[in-house]
């Protein structure tokens, strides 16, 4: 008897051990406003999760030379073309906004770097991608600029302003701004409470059977 009750109280602590735990990792999620690098079916390191928007975004050197029609489905099933706002959300989520020059840095290192070139002993940096404004029907693009030079990152930007074309056509340097809804934490909370909830109340109900 004295087992039972010390493995009931066990599940009971477990339980609530895990909801805590997702609870305070999805505020600290949405306390700190940032990004974190992930792996995918694509390889290590390929996912950039915006824990504000909830949205996860695949890197965009993944799909490069590509033309339009060749990132819509039914290529990159459960993705899809970002919006100019998304994009803008994601810039500010990783606080690449404003003179904060490292945080460009860090956000093109998480999305990837589609093109290089040297100008005046500086390496410029572009990550380059399509987007898409889903209720226009309009397609463009979104860029990202870091300049660096030997004492370090000078400077940085993001360019919102969409250069709305009508090009379809594969570019080397051109990747695709592919973004997916990201698994809520607390969602996965929930579940887990309720798995949990349901083992505990299946083993009491056979152990007062027997």
């Amino acid at each position: 008897m004295m087992s039972t009750i010390i493995l009931a109280r066990a599940c009971f602590i477990a339980t609530f051990s895990c909801s805590f735990a997702f609870a305070l990792l999805l505020g600290s999620q949405r306390a700190s406003a940032e990004i974190m690098v992930l792996d995918s079916e694509f390889g290590s390191g390929t996912i950039t999760r915006d824990t504000v928007n909830n949205l996860d975004w695949l890197d965009w050197t993944l799909t490069t030379n590509r033309t339009y029609w060749g990132v819509t489905p039914p290529y990159y099933q459960g993705w899809r073309l970002a919006t100019l706002s998304e994009c803008q959300s994601l810039f500010e989520s990783a606080g690449a906004v404003g003179s904060q020059y490292q945080n460009y840095d860090r956000l093109q290192a998480a999305l990837g770097t589609t093109a290089t070139w040297t100008i005046d002993s500086k390496l410029w940096c572009l990550s380059w991608a399509r987007v898409a404004d889903t209720l226009s029907g309009l397609h463009g693009t979104v860029k990202l600029y870091v300049i660096k030079s030997l004492t370090g990152v000078e400077s940085g930007s993001g360019d919102f302003d969409g250069e709305w074309v009508v090009d379809y056509e594969a570019d080397p340097g051109l990747g695709a701004a592919l973004v997916r809804p990201s698994p809520e934490p607390s969602t996965l909370a929930l579940l887990g409470v309720g798995a949990a909830s349901l083992l505990l109340y299946a083993w009491r109900r056979r152990n007062r059977a027997a």
